[in-house]
């Protein structure tokens, strides 16, 4: 109530919380009050609504400062102020002086993919491309991301899904280049293939000619890769259970045995007649076999003759003929071991020929093969 005598001043005013007298209602340099925020707002000449005053408590500071310093407050009163050693400039925008940052979420540095990071004074440098060096400048990279470690062209790098390479001293720079002047490498997983390629020495920045020297598919088969050389004591260590080599693999065992009941019978003076046979695929094989013989009783034999052969009438001059003469009347006649080289796969025949008069002999055994290579 005003005192008796006096006529009060009242201002344009409002006792309704945070509200915020509008443009419209106010003329320029008119003064409006929230009573209940006590805030104090008028209207300047550009036609915006100001604050003026608060009664939220004066603010206090140093008596200089910094410039660009970054502003913090001195205890806890919510009034003083004091100069940091933090800036930010003007112009750019760019932090100095910032020790130690502790976040407790996510920590976005930069707003754009195309930004460059320096983290620790080159302890961590991402370029414009999106490629990171450890301790190193990123490689220029034409396609996809790396990270190098420690050195350049020395890390991991990809450029589309299922496919990742470690490298050493090696950047895909529209094809790739030597990093440094020093011998290059890279291993690439390639959706579930590993392959290992190497280079000669050569100098930074020229192409590199890779040569491909180990190759693991998706099913554990390893190709492509230069000579073994085991230990002379150690040697390749064998199957230690009574297993057998893969086909295609050293080792590989093929057999095909007649027994006495299914004897093929031989006539006197004919050409060479299979006993059995067995089938090998390309490769180098040591051979070997023998056969047995069921003469019949009043018969005169007067040569046996068998032999391992690509020809079941082998007696027409293969080098692979073992002539035996007979020596009892139910002889069993092992031929040596040979080797067969074949380019493609072929039928090897276990065969036998005979001489003499009566009763047609039989002829039954065993054809088995080793793979050497």
């Amino acid at each position: 109530m005003a005192q008796t005598g006096f006529t009060p001043i009242v201002t344009y005013n409002t006792a309704t919380a945070t509200t915020v007298p509008s443009a419209a209602n106010l003329a320029q340099g008119e003064l409006a009050v929230n009573v209940t925020d006590k805030k104090l707002y008028t209207k300047d000449s550009g036609g915006n609504v100001v604050l003026l005053a608060s009664n939220g408590g004066d603010v206090t500071g140093p008596a200089s400062a910094t410039d660009n310093a970054v502003v913090r407050f001195d205890a806890t009163t919510g009034k003083l102020i004091q100069n940091s050693v933090v800036t930010i400039a003007d112009t750019t925008g760019n932090m100095t002086g910032v020790g130690d940052l502790t976040t407790t979420g996510n920590a976005i540095l930069g707003n754009a993919s195309t930004d460059t990071l320096n983290v620790g004074n080159g302890g961590l440098i991402k370029d414009a491309s999106g490629n990171v060096g450890v301790s190193v400048s990123p490689s220029t990279w034409s396609t996809g991301k790396a990270i190098e470690i420690g050195q350049g062209g020395c890390g991991i790098f990809s450029y589309a899904a299922g496919n990742s390479y470690f490298t050493m001293n090696c950047n895909y720079n529209t094809g790739w280049k030597y990093t440094a002047s020093n011998y290059a490498s890279y291993y690439q997983q390639l959706n579930g293939y590993h392959f290992w390629y190497t280079a000669p020495s050569g100098t930074a920045g020229n192409a590199i000619t890779f040569t491909s020297i180990m190759t693991l598919d998706a099913s554990g088969n390893l190709s492509n890769i230069g000579s073994i050389t085991p230990s002379q004591t150690a040697g390749i260590i064998g199957t230690t259970t009574n297993n057998n080599a893969n086909a295609g693999s050293v080792g590989e065992y093929i057999s095909s045995t007649v027994l006495t009941a299914s004897a093929v019978t031989i006539n006197y003076g004919g050409s060479g007649v299979p006993v059995t046979s067995i089938s090998l695929t390309a490769g180098d094989w040591d051979v070997t076999g023998w056969v047995g013989y069921n003469i019949a009783a009043g018969s005169v034999v007067t040569y046996l003759i068998q032999a391992i052969s690509t020809n079941n009438t082998f007696l027409t001059g293969e080098s692979t003929n073992v002539y035996n003469q007979l020596v009892s009347t139910t002889p069993q006649i092992v031929i040596p071991t040979q080797r067969v080289i074949i380019a493609s796969t072929t039928t090897i025949y276990l065969s036998s020929a005979t001489g003499g008069s009566g009763t047609a002999l039989t002829a039954y055994g065993t054809i088995r093969a080793r793979r050497i290579r």
